[in-house]
């Protein structure tokens, strides 16, 4: 019996010095792996194609980059590792690494292949990224999934930085994702395709600009673009520049309309307009170019000959002190391109990049497939049958020849009546009438929520912008809130002085005048606050040819109506 004990406790010495061995074997040898993950915070849907392609700038538009160090003293092995997006992307094939040795660090990036349909994202919207990683350590397997947050922007919605604020130290750090407006710009889009055709057949006629590429065919092109875009009636939005501040934060966020919507929709800003020279420009076979400067934009084309620029908002009107002729807008696109490629500022703004947009569609920056649309090609039908339409005989005009023409035009008598449109605030907290020829404008600057509505006329050259501001109970705060953010976050230049006060159907208002200057653009107006259980609301009426009293802004004056 005795040694039937001995034996046992001799068992279980033997047995605890083998667990102590391979236990110190086993911690020996495993490997053991520290995981980080960092993950792009937002995802644009317009550049959908280049965060699938890591040939793009070097691979820098990757959504995840996962870092695997093994810290253990064994090695890791058979190490697998997937993503998927719930919603667009399902699981991907694993990639696979044979072995991690002690201290080796692993780096792999998650390039998304999206599906067309990320498109259809029309304003911000939360989505995740899930990781599924598997591997041996030297004894045991491991599955692990992790799951991060990342923003799918609206589809129309530009990032311009995504550096941190505390890292921007130049003009450029604002703007690193500035070639990502190569893929606003759409050659290919089927109603761009139909638009050019038609230009190319009822107003240039036929053209070689696309084929011998010299600058007199080239600059006949521009200029049937150009006559095109006036007669039509497209204008310059020149509310808003480029580019806008989001919060207090240097991140830099623009809306921009796509070119189609802009040659269908009758307006656009600096850079949408330019967008839209560049598509058409493309689209026709040229070279075509986007300068951009801290707050402005405007196209070019390169020919054989060298580069031809065009001021892109002439079209418009009033906002840059009266429509240029086709003459005056080159004038002003070779002065500011000189300057540009001399790296002098424009109107007080440097220049940050240069984009040739055939190259950069080359380098991956491409733009997104887009569906054609009949009733779009239905509208351009009916632009051509209203516009004006120049005639090869008419192009080039001569100096001043088309400034008379359309000023034959633009002159004619005011019909007596236009039914004026009224608009009722959703909220109820305020409502007004309008001319029915204007523009109305809902919440048109992201970086200026207290703006609720711009109504313009067509020419630009006069507005009314109204304002609710739910968090301020006095008109002192609130010109004073306005002004702040003009000046310090959209670089605007103000002067304003009170202007007493006036009842307008019942409700008194503090009225104060000033003028604003913006790339040169000078505007009076005069501003009309007033206090209310829920905040302050307004309105400014505003003028670039500093006419205040036409019968257009009386209107919206005195129909203003008020919630107290």
């Amino acid at each position: 019996m005795k040694k039937i004990y001995l034996y046992a406790g001799i068992g279980l010495i033997v047995t605890g010095l083998l667990a102590v061995v391979l236990g110190f074997t086993y911690f020996k040898n495993r490997g053991e792996l520290d995981e980080k993950f960092f993950v792009n915070p937002v995802v644009m849907p317009m550049a959908y194609k280049v965060y699938g392609n890591p040939e793009v700038a070097d691979g820098k538009y990757y959504l995840v980059k996962s870092v695997f160090k093994n810290r253990g003293k064994g090695s890791i092995k058979n190490f697998k590792i997937s993503y998927r997006i719930p919603g667009y992307i399902d699981w991907t094939t694993p990639v696979t690494y044979e072995e991690i040795l002690p201290s080796q660090t692993v780096v792999d990036l998650f390039y998304p292949k999206f599906p067309r349909k990320i498109l259809d994202v029309l304003n911000t919207t939360p989505a995740s990224v899930e990781i599924r990683y598997t591997y041996n350590d030297g004894v045991r397997n491991f599955e692990k999934i992790k799951r991060k947050n990342f923003e799918i922007r609206g589809r129309n919605e530009l990032v311009y930085t995504d550096m941190p604020q505390e890292e921007i130290s130049e003009i450029q750090d604002m703007f690193t994702n500035v070639n990502l407006l190569a893929c606003f710009v759409t050659p290919e889009d089927p109603v761009i395709k139909y638009f050019t055709q038609q230009l190319q057949k009822n107003v240039l006629q036929g053209t070689t600009a696309g084929i011998a590429g010299g600058s007199q065919e080239v600059q006949r092109f521009m200029q049937g673009l150009y006559e095109f875009e006036k007669a039509a009636g497209i204008v310059y939005g020149g509310t808003l520049g480029l580019p806008e501040k989001i919060g207090d934060k240097i991140s830099i966020v623009q809306h921009i309309r796509l070119p189609r919507e802009v040659l269908t929709g009758g307006a656009g800003l600096c850079v949408e307009l330019s967008i839209l020279f560049a598509s058409v420009a493309e689209s026709a076979g040229l070279r075509s170019l986007i300068f951009v400067t801290q707050h402005h934009a405007f196209p070019g084309i390169e020919t054989r000959d060298g580069i031809l620029a065009i001021e892109a908002t002439g079209v418009g009107g009033e906002a840059i002190g009266g429509k240029m002729s086709f003459e005056q807008a080159m004038r002003v696109g070779t002065e500011n391109a000189k300057k540009f490629l001399n790296g002098e500022p424009i109107d007080g703004a440097m220049p940050v990049a240069l984009l040739r947009i055939n190259n950069l569609h080359a380098q991956g920056y491409r733009p997104p497939d887009l569906e054609d649309d009949p009733n779009l090609r239905k509208k351009i039908d009916s632009i051509f049958k209203n516009v004006f339409r120049p005639t090869p005989a008419q192009l080039p005009y001569k100096e001043g020849e088309r400034d008379t023409m359309q000023n034959n035009r633009e002159n004619q008598p005011i019909p007596a009546q236009i039914q004026p449109l009224s608009y009722q605030d959703p909220n109820g907290i305020f409502s007004f009438s309008y001319p029915a020829n204007w523009q109305l404008l809902l919440e048109p600057i992201p970086a200026l929520p207290y703006l609720r509505v711009i109504v313009a006329d067509p020419a630009m050259s006069q507005e009314a912008e109204v304002y609710y501001f739910h968090d301020i109970y006095s008109p002192a705060q609130a010109i004073q809130r306005l002004y702040t953010i003009l000046t310090q976050q959209l670089g605007e230049s103000i002067q304003y002085r009170p202007l007493g006060s006036i009842m307008i159907n019942g409700v008194n208002f503090t009225r104060y005048t000033g003028v604003t200057t913006s790339q040169g653009i000078r505007t009076t107006w005069v501003a009309h606050f007033t206090s209310t259980s829920q905040g302050v609301v307004g309105f400014v009426l505003g003028s670039y040819i500093n006419q205040l009293n036409t019968p257009q802004l009386k209107l919206i004056q005195n129909s203003f109506k008020v919630v107290q």
